[in-house]
Order: structure tokens, then sequence, then C-alpha cells
């Protein structure tokens, strides 16, 4: 537990309230616990999603984003239905064992995969493997220089086969050159490297309500990290952020850079055009221009899937990504889907 996260205890198998003619929570601290808590007792209503103010950008102008690529504050823009996944990337890998490839619906019906809009880009983690894919659009291998300002929107499936149950892992986000610091456990200090990128937990317990659902946030290398590794910014508002396996959504991150030394950055996260974390208050650096690497502006979107951690998964994985758009301005969900 943290300050800016709530917890709610459920008892399974519980009779009706109605029923219950007394109860006793018994909690017991540690030599570690600091701080203060509130415990009460309330009547959880779950807001669902259809009910939120739902916000679009420049993709209500373009169904299905046809064209949306010629928009003047598009970067890049790809809908995966080219015989080269990697066209519009600067650079991407994957291997030669099928784990990342083009994909229709009869080729992967049996993981759960339904067409987004013609192909997708299937990505897929064998046993004992832990990197997948990755793929990258570098604005100054583009020509597009340093960028202030950023959003990224991609849409995402977990096949019904996404189930991890050794550890979590990364996916795509937006960071700055990390060569210095920033990621694989060489921590941000505001002075040499940031990165901000999507995650995915590890399963759920089959007990959980929620289960097979998977849970995705943010993986932040940020200026004012006090651990090695990265902390975890939940994607929390609303549950937004337990997607269903075999199922679309539209996710859009935006970053909005700092001050050098102030903390004012923005990072947003949006699912299916709801609100799902919002910051106002991050610290990436605290350099003034072309300090060392630069000065640390967004370098690049970073299209990483990752198991671990160190902990290879033992069992198959699949997810499958589509129309992948990067831009200066709000992009929103892509109408007529």
């Amino acid at each position: 537990m943290s300050s800016d996260s709530n917890a709610v205890l459920r008892f399974a198998g519980a009779a009706e309230v109605a029923d219950v003619a007394g109860a006793t929570l018994v909690l017991t601290t540690t030599d570690t616990q600091y701080g203060a808590a509130t415990v009460g007792v309330y009547s959880l209503v779950a807001r669902r999603p259809e009910y939120l103010p739902k916000t679009t950008g420049l993709a209500a102008d373009f169904p299905l984003d046809d064209g949306i690529a010629a928009h003047p504050d598009v970067f890049m823009a790809t809908r995966f239905d080219g015989t080269d996944w990697c066209e519009g990337f600067t650079g991407c890998n994957g291997s030669a064992n099928d784990s990342v490839r083009l994909t229709t619906d009869a080729e992967a019906a049996e993981e759960g995969f339904d067409p987004l809009d013609g192909t997708a880009l299937r990505v897929h983690y064998f046993p004992g493997g832990l990197s997948a894919t990755s793929q990258q659009y570098n604005f100054l291998t583009a020509g597009d220089g340093e960028q202030e300002e950023v959003y990224f929107r991609y849409y995402l499936r977990f096949g019904l086969d996404f189930v991890p149950i050794v550890d979590g892992g990364k996916m795509p986000g937006i960071a700055t050159d990390d060569s210095y610091c920033g990621s694989g456990g060489s921590p941000s200090d505001g002075k040499c490297g940031w990165s901000l990128r999507g995650s995915f937990k590890i399963a759920m317990s089959p007990d959980n309500p929620l289960y097979p659902r998977q849970v995705v946030g943010t993986y932040a290398y940020h200026g004012k990290m006090t651990g090695d590794y990265g902390d975890p910014w939940r994607w929390q508002q609303y549950g937004l952020a337990a997607i269903e396996l075999g199922q679309w959504v539209c996710i859009e991150q935006h970053v909005k850079m700092n001050t050098p030394g102030v903390d004012d950055g923005v990072f947003e996260v949006w699912i299916d055009g709801h609100p799902a974390l919002v910051k106002t208050d991050v610290f990436l650096r605290d350099v003034p221009p072309y300090d060392l690497a630069g000065d640390l502006a967004v370098h690049r979107m970073w299209g990483n899937h990752y198991h671990g951690g160190t902990n290879p998964t033992t069992v198959p994985l699949t997810l499958f990504m589509d129309n992948v758009v990067i831009a200066k301005s709000r992009i929103g969900c892509t109408e007529g889907l």
C-alpha cells in the first residue's frame, strides 16, 4: 500500500449484509508501519466507463485511421496492413522463432483474436523467453528533433492465453535516451535519462472475481524515484486498467516535459477515451538543454514487450497490437470500430 492508492477487503462467501448481526476486523501493524490510514465501512458502487466522460482527439476526423498519417500533427501512423510490419518505425526487431508477425483472424482465432481492422501485429512469448519484440520511433532518427510533448496511442488485445504466472512485464511507452540511466536497474536522477513504459502484472488469483483480466499500468523511471528499479504508476481510475482478455482496448499516453528542476511535468493515460491516470507533478529532468544526454526531452516511442524482471515465462503468452499513432496533439480513439 502507498499514499496514492486505496484498498478494499472482500470476504468471499459472506452472507447477505442484511443477515449479518455483527463483525470484527482486527488489523495488526508491523515495525515498519508509518503514517496514518483511514478505515471505514462503505457501500461500493462500481462506476461503469459508459457513464464516464469520453474525450476525443484528431482521430475523430479519420474513421479507421484512414489518412491520419497526413495530418500535420502526426509523426507516424501504422495500421499493420503492409507486408513489412516494421514500416513506419525507425527501428524494430523480432526473432526467427515467429514471436512477432502480422496475423489475420483465421491464423490466430484459437488465441482469441478478432481483427480490429484488417491484419494486426501478433506478439508471442514462448516458454523460456523474456523478450518478445521491441520497436521504436526515434524522433531524432526520423529528423523530427527532440520533443517537449508527445501523444502515443495504440490498440491492444490480450490473447486468451495471456495469464502470466511467473512475473509481470513491460509494454509500449515513451522515453528519452536511456543509454546512461533510466531502465534496467539504472535509476533516474533527473540528469541522465528516464522512461515511462507500460506494464502488465502477474496474473491475479483465480479466486479474484475479476480473474483472468489483466492489470496494466506504467513502469516509471523518473527523477524522484528512490529505488534502483522503476516505480509502478497504477492506471487505477474507475477500474479501467483491469482489461478483459480477448477484447480490443484503445490506450493513449501523453507526456509533457517538466521545466528543468521543477515538478510540473504531465503524464496522462486514457483507456477507450476515458481518463485512467492523470499526473501533473512529474519530475523527469533537472538539467539545462544539451547537458550529457541532450536535454532529456522525449526521444522515442518505445514499443517494448518484455517478460520480467529476469524470470522467463513458463507458459505461452500472446497479445496483439494495431493502429499505432504518434502525434504532437491529442489523438483519441478511431471512429468506425
